[in-house]
């Protein structure tokens, strides 16, 4: 998207892992996306001769694993789903910074593990590219945010 981006992340104990920073305690999947931003927002400033945050808000983060079961599955597709929605293209796959195409077959990239993601989200393969398009309940949405 070009004003914001999701991920779904599969935590383990070492990126739930309790970090001390200074006078407060951080996990350590937050500290690693602190710094992401922070490096991105660096180089882009470096770039445009600019300084300044380029971040709005703070970081969201939510279990998908205290949800109900299908939770994971919604938070996928609506990933997916988002730069439709927004009007940005007519079709999920025609979004090359999403990684629709990967879990479709049309692209082999390597950042999402594919794998993993069907195995734990119950996906079907046969029927991942329809299944993607159908519509999302929205009080199911609702409960992502």
């Amino acid at each position: 998207m070009p004003n914001h981006f999701h991920f779904l992340i599969k935590a383990d104990q070492r990126t739930m892992k309790t970090l001390i920073i200074g006078k407060q305690s951080r996990n350590s999947l937050s500290v690693g996306i602190r710094n992401l931003l922070q490096t991105y927002s660096k180089a882009i400033n470096r770039q445009n001769k600019t300084t300044g945050s380029l971040f709005q808000q703070n970081t969201k983060a939510k279990s998908v694993s205290t949800g109900p079961e299908t939770y994971g599955k919604t938070c996928l597709q609506y990933i997916h789903q988002n730069p439709l929605k927004a009007g940005i293209v007519q079709r999920m796959e025609e979004w090359p910074y999403s990684s629709f195409q990967d879990y479709c077959g049309l692209r082999k990239g390597t950042l999402s593990n594919k794998d993993l993601a069907f195995q734990i989200l119950d996906l079907n393969e046969t029927t991942f590219y329809e299944d993607s398009y159908k519509s999302l309940n929205d009080e199911d949405v609702k409960n992502i945010f």
